[in-house]
């Protein structure tokens, strides 16, 4: 009889620490489930992955060593300006999640009307987005009685709190449930559109382990692939084995619908990172002071390392595929004439198109401000009649002033910069256009009047304190507006009648106000 033996080797797994930002939830599905699905194990990793600890942010960790990757916010961006050594993976939402919760019996409407409310946010910088929503809106955290963080939703519920921080995917469903009347506040209404839940880690971690950081990056982003198409599953393995909040199930189908929404796996890959809008994410923060100096963003923006195969080593991983390519190249090469001809013919046709299109655009577009023009605005009030609701008419004060004084080409340059003023400012889905002289006309979609005079009530304001730089020199404006809403079966043109003759009363009673007529 012989025997045979064999040495078997046993890679042991690395084990590597994830800190998330919060409490087990389906915020953070994706890491369980490259957790569960063997996507780490696959790459020789033993993840652990800790909760948030109370009153702690998730950056501390991290900074401290304690953990090998965090979850962190856009804030980290902050810290790493001022010397923290962060590293930013991946951005898992494209849209932050933070809004401000404010009861519906603290009678506020506007950001400014919260000065001397009492109001829950998190410390440091894991809600920097509502700072910087605060800064923009004139308002200073200063103005506010700030409640500790630790106070949970029932102080709010209870009225103890007036507003609190929170999360478009929990908040809001919880208080649905009790019945508690609320009003949201987003962000992005005031033009802070940041990313959300950034996978952070440490240079270090990099410099010693490259490959580690990579696989743990790949394998979580293969985790929150692997989640969002399976949303069902996710949230039985968040039931199961993740459940320390005893979330119920139609609480975690409404969170995973929120944070689909934020991610847009259809439209981006899941992490995806553009520099310049970090960068604009930074410039917001220097705009306010939450960043002093310049910030080297390659530095803190990772970049995956390239991957370097030989020919031959190329040519034996896809021999099949190379053959295969290169039957297709001769097909091509075949075909290559008969293309080229039909190029040619194609060329001319485009080229008659384009024309066409430019002709139309060049009819419907105010050539000084390249704004749409009276007929184009008219044609989208038209089309829309029947979701359109308010509507805004404005006009430059003293414009012919402006012209005299200075001449046409200055009040010409002044017309440009309000058109690029308004292209900036006006929300997305809304409708600017220039009609004629130094009259301006917006269309809301889906607004309320009330909603639609606070809007336009911060465009007033904004542009009078703008400032356009002309070849004479620095002019300052304002703005004399009619507002008004479509009732009934009213016209387009009866609609406009009404702006037009709210905004002369406006010019008639002192300018650079609002009068509403309906």
């Amino acid at each position: 009889m012989l025997a045979s033996f064999g040495v078997c080797s046993v890679a042991t797994a690395q084990s590597v620490s994830l800190q998330l930002k919060w409490l087990h939830q389906f915020q953070f599905a994706g890491y369980y489930m490259a957790k569960e699905k063997g996507f780490y194990a696959d790459v020789g990793l033993d993840v652990t992955i800790h909760e948030r600890q109370a009153n702690m942010s998730s950056i501390k960790p991290l900074i401290e060593g304690v953990a090998d990757f965090s979850v962190s916010d856009p804030g980290s961006v902050i810290y790493f300006s001022r010397g923290a050594p962060i590293v930013a993976l991946a951005a898992i939402f494209q849209h932050s999640p933070s809004i401000l919760i404010v009861r519906e019996d603290a009678q506020v409407t506007e950001l400014t009307e919260l000065k001397g409310k009492r109001l829950r946010n998190s410390q440091g910088y894991s809600n920097a987005e509502l700072l910087a929503m605060f800064q923009k809106a004139g308002l200073s955290m200063f103005d506010v009685d700030i409640a500790a963080s630790d106070l949970s939703l029932q102080a709010f519920v209870d009225g103890d709190l007036e507003a609190l921080n929170g999360y478009l995917s929990n908040e809001p469903y919880m208080l649905d449930q009790l019945g508690i009347r609320y009003r949201l506040f987003k962000p992005v209404d005031y033009g802070v559109d940041f990313y959300g839940d950034i996978l952070t880690t440490t240079p270090r971690m990099i410099e010693q382990s490259p490959q580690l950081v990579e696989d743990f990056r790949r394998a979580s982003l293969q985790g929150w692939d692997y989640a969002l198409a399976n949303v069902d599953e996710a949230i039985d393995v968040i039931l199961a084995k993740y459940n320390t909040q005893n979330k119920s199930r139609e609480q975690l189908a409404f969170e995973a619908e929120q944070i689909v929404s934020l991610i847009l796996p259809g439209l981006v890959p899941v992490g995806y990172m553009n520099p310049e809008r970090w960068q604009h994410i930074v410039n917001t923060f220097q705009q306010f002071g939450s960043i002093e100096y310049p910030v080297n963003l390659n530095s803190f923006i990772y970049q995956p390392p390239a991957e370097h195969l030989s020919f031959m080593d190329f040519y034996r991983q896809n021999q099949l595929q190379f053959h295969v390519g290169v039957i297709v190249v001769i097909a091509l090469l075949l075909l290559f004439h008969n293309l080229m001809l039909r190029k040619r013919v194609l060329k001319s046709t485009l080229e008659l198109h384009k024309a066409k299109l430019l002709a139309e655009d060049d009819a419907r577009t105010d050539a000084l401000t390249r704004l749409p023009n009276r007929r184009h605005f008219f044609e989208v009030l038209n089309r829309d009649l029947e979701h359109a609701r308010r509507n805004q008419q404005s006009l430059i004060d003293n414009f012919k002033q402006i012209n005299d004084r200075y001449g046409h080409s200055t009040g010409d340059e002044v017309l440009q910069q309000v058109g690029q003023f308004f292209q900036r400012e006006v929300r997305s889905g809304d409708f600017c256009a220039r009609i004629g002289g130094e009259e301006f006309v917006m269309l809301y979609r889906d607004t309320s009047l009330e909603h639609a005079r606070y809007i336009t009530e911060r465009l007033r304001q904004q542009i009078r304190e703008e400032r356009f730089y002309t070849a004479n020199g620095e002019i300052s404006i304002t703005l004399s507006i009619g507002l008004t809403c479509l009732n009934n079966d009213e016209s387009a043109e009866r609609l406009m009648s009404f702006a037009d003759a709210a905004m002369y009363q406006a010019k008639r009673t002192g300018k650079d106000r609002i009068v509403v007529m309906h």
